[in-house]
């Protein structure tokens, strides 16, 4: 009788997330599967990576990690990190921050003091959103073949689930407000010529498609829910489903 679970067996696998309430075993799970899988495909590069702002991945492997993908134990092919999203902000801030200026410039009659104070507010679900932005990156360098996630409580999952959707919105906002300028350009220039705010718009779309892709196809992306009998983790553990 085989009692291995099924997504075991699934050689297209590239992403897998755990989730459920907290406490229920989340992430000794995760880093359970992320051992078996590095021992199970030695030729395969397996990337852990916590998206919980509590992390304690650190801590179930009794090895160091940080924001940055390190090989856990010295194996070849089993690499760890825990997300921290106010780095990737940073990061995403540093890389990107002149070209949402530009676009919000070109789109409203907000001046550059008030976009800089603006961009410098904390929104909730901040953790949720750099987390998304982190897997995306990940995901698009294409340096590992299996990512397992070990994801926040069930409220944070479900946000972290949604973000794809949201971004995608807010996306085709800052194109709405790249609108007015290439019209205008059109009109007196005669022309418009693409710049880094336009490059920056369909890194992001392609990078959310890619994404969504992955989370849409069953054989390339598999959830796991992490649960037990209390009858209160239960009850979460329907909801989420």
């Amino acid at each position: 009788m085989n009692d291995k679970p099924s997504f075991v067996a699934n050689k297209s696998l590239r992403l897998l997330l755990f989730g459920g309430k907290g406490g229920v075993g989340k992430t000794t799970t995760a880093a359970a599967t992320s051992l078996y899988f590095s021992e199970l495909y030695p030729e395969k590069r397996v990337l852990i990576a916590s998206t919980d702002p509590a992390h304690s991945l650190s801590d179930s492997f009794e090895y160091p990690l940080s924001d940055l993908p390190v090989k856990i134990y010295h194996r070849s092919n089993l690499y760890g990190m825990e997300i921290n999203a106010e780095k990737t902000l940073a990061d995403f801030k540093r890389r990107y921050g002149e070209s949402i200026k530009k676009i919000i410039l070109r789109g409203t009659y907000l001046d550059e003091d008030d976009i800089s104070r603006f961009l410098e507010l904390s929104f909730p679900g901040l953790d949720e959103a750099m987390a998304i932005v982190q897997i995306m990156e990940l995901l698009e360098e294409n340096r590992y073949d299996l990512i397992i996630l070990d994801t926040a409580a069930t409220g944070h999952t479900v946000k972290l689930l949604t973000l794809p959707h949201l971004l995608e919105k807010w996306v085709a906002f800052l194109d709405i407000l790249m609108a007015k300028h290439r019209f205008l350009s059109q009109i007196y220039a005669r022309r418009y010529v693409r710049d880094d705010a336009d490059d920056f718009i369909n890194a992001i779309l392609n990078a959310i498609g890619k994404l969504r892709s992955y989370l849409q196809d069953e054989n390339r992306c598999q959830f796991i829910p992490v649960t037990n009998l209390e009858p209160m983790v239960l009850a979460e553990t329907r909801r989420l489903l």
